[in-house]
């Protein structure tokens, strides 16, 4: 029987050690998607910033929230196949029914009919005031997602909660994108989540939306905030009780599908006099898989039959624990100054295995080898937080200076190993097998100080201006061995092996001033912000060096046409830096 060529055998080996080494594909895999699309009006005329909801047919629960754009256009990308209801809500309009559609196999891209709002009755026969808040609010530089306004967000993870707010976009990866954009900045409480990837996906799943405030979405972030991350920045604001006495909430959820799914969470706080405890609590756990069927068919080129066909069946299960504390204490000084220390702790502990069988055919579709691989990524990292805060305000008018240090530090001993063996028909070994194991551990530290002060005017002038301080050590050293099967031994694999120490030091600075004219609403700012960065690659033996300054100026205008209706524009600059994974 013939040997299949080397550079093939190549080709299938590499695809299958990628697909088995990094794929988390979490259920359900690659489910077919639709899209919806259709357009609000009033009297004829587009109405823009209507809150449009996608409801599940079945029983009404909420799946996405759109806004509708100034042409009173909305859209819903990647839906699931399903029948939905859409419903639409706007300040002083009468709420428009549900209309009912479905996606299918047939019926992938559907425009919705147009739906159009009558405006509100102005009877008004009893006054109810309450504290209730609205699900969407519309700022001048960002959207504003209030979590506990919808009941469907409870015994939610913060990643199921991403991902029906506007805009945002979680794919079956947990890779978050805004806008159809990825490479977004995700911010816990203001301060950078400095996770990426996997460990973020695990983070946001291991918080409850129990444990949630608020979602800050802003496609264009103003100069208050680091000009990392050209796709936007999501602010994820958490809960922070100071009523008086003893308060607190605890929930938990069940979800059942293929593997049991849990989420658990915990917020308390107790004032007394001039002091108040707070903290929360959460602890998940998610177990997922995946099971591919592949079919390949490979050639040497596109005028030539195809020459090798390749039947792959792979199966991977995930498994995570994550959890996250944290604890805090503010003391009121006095009526205007405000003292806090917080303290927080995340872990996590997930494990990633797969196994995969591919049988390979030559062109007569006969079998001529076949290959069995096995793979297991386990990823255990720990991060701890400490924050030391001050809050001063300075007259009644809304005045204040805040000031924050903190110091974040991220360990992690992940391990890799990727198994793969290749057989003749006979069961004979066609080579000798690719062993391949990896160890990769990672200390990250990272220290940071910043001030801000808010002035409002008697005019509608209000003025923000502060500075930043940013010192990260990153120390990251990738170890990989490779089995040496003539001499029976495992050796250390150059090619794949790399120690790299970074070390960042960004020091910033901001002015945001905005100004309300009759209709018009203006907000300009710029942000300087100097980079200092040097790296070693110390298994190489070579180093940089870099240091420089930029400036990122960010503009918004929006002109209120009536109660409901409002037009606006911004510009922004922004930059791309790399994370310190």
């Amino acid at each position: 029987m013939a040997t299949i060529p080397s550079n093939v055998v190549f080709f299938i080996r590499s695809t299958i050690f990628f697909i088995l080494l990094f794929c988390k594909i979490q259920l359900p895999a690659q489910q077919p998607t639709g899209k919806l699309t259709g357009v609000v009006k009033t009297a004829g005329k587009p109405l823009d910033a209507a809150t449009v909801s996608l409801l599940r047919g079945a029983d009404s629960s909420l799946i996405k929230i759109a806004i509708a754009d100034e042409m009173g256009a909305y859209s819903f990308d990647k839906i699931g196949y399903g029948i939905y209801l859409i419903k639409v809500e706007a300040v002083g309009y009468a709420t428009a029914p549900g209309e009912r559609i479905e996606i299918n196999a047939s019926n992938t891209s559907v425009l919705v009919k147009e739906i159009s709002l009558q405006v509100a009755s102005k009877t008004l026969n009893t006054v109810t005031v309450t504290g209730s808040r609205s699900l969407i609010e519309n700022r001048i530089d960002k959207t504003i997602v209030n979590v506990d306004a919808s009941p469907t967000n409870a015994g939610l993870s913060a990643l199921e909660v991403l991902e029906k707010s506007p805009g945002v976009t979680v794919d079956n990866n947990g890779n978050i994108s805004l806008k159809g954009k990825q490479g977004v900045m995700i911010l816990i409480d203001d301060k950078p989540a400095y996770l990426s990837g996997n460990d973020l996906t695990n983070y946001l799943k291991s918080l409850s939306s129990n444990q949630l405030d608020q979602i800050e979405i802003m496609t264009q972030p103003s100069a208050r905030y680091d000009a990392s991350g050209n796709s936007g920045i999501i602010n994820i604001k958490t809960k922070k009780n100071r009523n008086v006495g003893l308060n607190g909430t605890v929930s938990t959820s069940a979800i059942f599908a293929n593997y049991f799914k849990n989420t658990n969470s915990i917020n308390f706080n107790w004032r007394s006099g001039k002091l108040n405890f707070y903290g929360n609590a959460g602890y998940s756990r998610w177990d997922d898989f995946e099971d591919l069927l592949l079919n390949r068919s490979s050639r040497v080129d596109k005028t030539m039959a195809f020459e090798r066909y390749v039947e792959q069946h792979n199966y991977g299960r995930y498994s995570g624990r994550p959890q996250n504390i944290k604890a805090g204490i503010d003391w009121f000084a006095s009526k205007k100054t405000i003292i806090g220390v917080a303290v927080n702790r995340n872990v996590e502990d997930d494990k990633f295995t797969s196994s995969s069988h591919s049988n390979i055919f030559d062109a007569s579709h006969k079998l001529a080898q076949y290959n069995v691989a096995q793979s297991e990524t386990h990823n255990p990292w720990t991060n701890y937080g400490f924050n030391l805060n001050v809050e001063q305000k300075l007259d009644t008018s809304g005045s204040q200076i805040t000031a924050g240090a903190d110091y974040i530090l991220f360990r992690t001993k992940g391990r890799q190993y990727s198994y793969n063996y290749l057989y003749e028909v006979d069961d004979t070994p066609s080579e000798d097998p690719y062993l391949l194991q990896g160890y990769l551990p990672a200390d990250i530290d990272i220290f940071s100080f910043k001030s801000d002060y808010k002035k409002p005017f008697k005019n509608k002038i209000t003025l923000e201006a502060g500075m930043k301080s940013n010192f990260v050590k990153s120390d990251n050293d990738a170890q990989y061995i490779r089995y040496n099967t003539p001499d029976q031994k495992w050796e250390i694999d150059t090619s794949r092996s790399n120690h790299f120490i970074y070390k960042e030091n960004i020091n910033a600075a901001y002015i945001n001033l905005q100004k309300q004219i009759k209709k018009w609403g203006l907000q300009v700012g710029l942000r300087g912000e100097q980079t200092i960065a040097d790296g070693n690659q110390v298994s190489r033996n070579i180093s940089f060096h870099k240091n420089y300054t930029k400036l990122f100026p960010t503009t918004y205008i929006n002109y209120k046409l009536n109660d409901t209706n409002t037009v606006a524009i911004s510009y922004g600059r922004r930059i791309e830096r790399p994370g310190y994974q």
